[in-house]
C-alpha cells in the first residue's frame, strides 16, 4: 500500500449556502483519515471569500482562495487544484457532507493500485422534505446522487460524479485540469465537466483506471426548488446540451455509458413501473414511468438539437 496525501477542494459561489458550506467543512474535520489540506475555492465572490476566511480561520489545514480562473465550477476547481499540493485531489460539493471514512475510502483504491487514477464515491440524496412520489430513483443523477442501476460494489466506470471524486495530481497535471467551456456557472443546470476530463485522461493514458468505491459515501442536499418537476425537466435538458458539447470535443465516447443506461436501466424500469401500477392500481409507479419518459425525451431532444447545430456549423466552416 502506498501512502498518499489528500487535498479536499470545496468550490463555492454564493453566500446563500453558508450553512451548507459550514456543514461540509465540519464533516471534513471528523474524518478517520484527516486530509492534508482543505481548500475553499471561492468563485468570483469577494464577500463570500471574506466571510469564509473569518468563519473558518481557526482550522489549521484550511485555506480560502479566490479563483482567478474563468467564472464557473470548472474554473474554481482548477484554481483549487493549483492552490493545493497533495498527491490526490478530492472534490466535495459545497452542499454535501462526507461520511467519516470518506477520505480513507477514496484513497484506498489508489493506494492499492497505481493504475487507478480516478475514484468516484457513492452519493446519497438528502431531501429537504421527502422524495416526490413521481421522482424515479433511476434519475437521482438529476439531483447529483448515485442513481438506481449503478452496481453497489467496486467496479470500473467511465467517469465519477464531479462532487464526489478523487483525482491523482499526476493525471491532472498531464491533461491540464478541467475544460472551462463546459460545466456549471452559478446556479445553472449544466454539467459534465468531469465526464470530459475523465475521457481526456483515458485518451492520454489508456491504462488509467477509473473506479467506483461504494463505501466512499457523501450525502448531497436536495433543496425544495430541486424537488420540482420543472427543475427535473430543465436539468435533463441541460444534461443533453452538456453531453452534446462533450461529444463535439471528445467524440462518441461521451455517450457510451448513457446508451447502456437507457437500455439496461431505464427501459426495464419503465416496464416494472407500468406492471406495478396495473397490479396495485396505484398511480405512483405510473407517475415514475412517465417521469422517466419525459426526462429521457428532454435529454435526447436537447442532445440531438445541439449536435445538429454543431455539425451544421462544422460543415459550413469546412465549405469555406
Amino acid at each position: 500500500m502506498t501512502a498518499l496525501t489528500a487535498a479536499v477542494i470545496i468550490c463555492a459561489y454564493t453566500e446563500q449556502r453558508m450553512t451548507d458550506i459550514a456543514k461540509a467543512v465540519a464533516s471534513l474535520t471528523r474524518q478517520s483519515l484527516p486530509p492534508h489540506e482543505i481548500v475553499l475555492a471561492i468563485d468570483h465572490h469577494d464577500a463570500l471569500a471574506d466571510t469564509c476566511a473569518a468563519r473558518f480561520g481557526d482550522i489549521a489545514n484550511l485555506r480560502v482562495i479566490r479563483s482567478d480562473q474563468p467564472k464557473g465550477l470548472s474554473g474554481a476547481r482548477n484554481a483549487g487544484i493549483a492552490a493545493s499540493t497533495a498527491d490526490v485531489v478530492l472534490f466535495l460539493d459545497d452542499d454535501a457532507t462526507a461520511d467519516e471514512r470518506w477520505v480513507q475510502e477514496m484513497l484506498a483504491p489508489m493506494a492499492a493500485d497505481e493504475s487507478v487514477y480516478v475514484v468516484g464515491g457513492r452519493t446519497l440524496p438528502a431531501w429537504d422534505t421527502a422524495r416526490p412520489v413521481w421522482f424515479p430513483p433511476e434519475f437521482d443523477w438529476v439531483v447529483g446522487a448515485t442513481y438506481r442501476g449503478v452496481p453497489l460494489q467496486p467496479h470500473d466506470i467511465r467517469n465519477p460524479f464531479g462532487g464526489n471524486a478523487a483525482w491523482r495530481r499526476t493525471g491532472l497535471d498531464l491533461v491540464g485540469g478541467f475544460a472551462t467551456g463546459v460545466g456549471r456557472v452559478g446556479n445553472d443546470a449544466a454539467g459534465c465537466e468531469e465526464t470530459e476530463l475523465a475521457i481526456r485522461l483515458r485518451q492520454r493514458l489508456p491504462q488509467a483506471r477509473i473506479v467506483f468505491a461504494p463505501d466512499a459515501t457523501i450525502r448531497h442536499r436536495v433543496t425544495t426548488d430541486r424537488e420540482r418537476f420543472g427543475y427535473f425537466v430543465t436539468r435533463c435538458a441541460s444534461e443533453g446540451t452538456s453531453k452534446a458539447k462533450i461529444a463535439a470535443m471528445v467524440g462518441n465516447t461521451a455517450t457510451s455509458a448513457e446508451q447502456a443506461y437507457v437500455t439496461k436501466v431505464l427501459a426495464p424500469a419503465v416496464g416494472r413501473y407500468v406492471v406495478a401500477a396495473a397490479r396495485t392500481r396505484d398511480v405512483q409507479p405510473l407517475a415514475r414511468a412517465g417521469a422517466i419518459m419525459v426526462g429521457l425525451g428532454a435529454t435526447g431532444q436537447r442532445y440531438l438539437r445541439r449536435r445538429a447545430s454543431d455539425l451544421l456549423a462544422q460543415s459550413r466552416g469546412g465549405a469555406r
